[in-house]
């Protein structure tokens, strides 16, 4: 029977386990995937912006910044995913400048 400290210092291991990395092409098709998320997103009406898209939220002087607030979350959101993805087309997507 193995040692149950073993055991608890090999589950408090900061490493992966080989078996739950993944490998690069399941990396690839979920960076494709959360990407393709990402480019339709400005055109997804969201309860957040009163049922408005961020495309046209964009182009409204009273939801502009929330907009931005949104885009910056998303960026942050999507650089810490696994695997990370750059959104920063966003802004440019939205005419939006990131200091407005």
């Amino acid at each position: 029977m193995e040692d149950l400290s073993g055991a608890l210092s090999d589950t408090r291991s900061k490493r992966p386990r080989p078996e739950l990395v993944p490998e690069a092409e399941v990396l690839e098709a979920m960076r494709e995937m959360i990407e393709r998320h990402y480019r339709g997103w400005p055109d997804i009406a969201l309860p957040a912006l009163g049922g408005k898209t961020p495309r046209d939220a964009a182009r409204d002087p009273a939801l502009r910044k929330q907009v931005r607030q949104l885009v910056k979350q998303l960026e942050s959101s999507a650089q810490k995913s696994v695997p990370p993805v750059d959104v920063a087309f966003l802004w440019k997507e939205l005419g939006l400048a990131r200091t407005e």
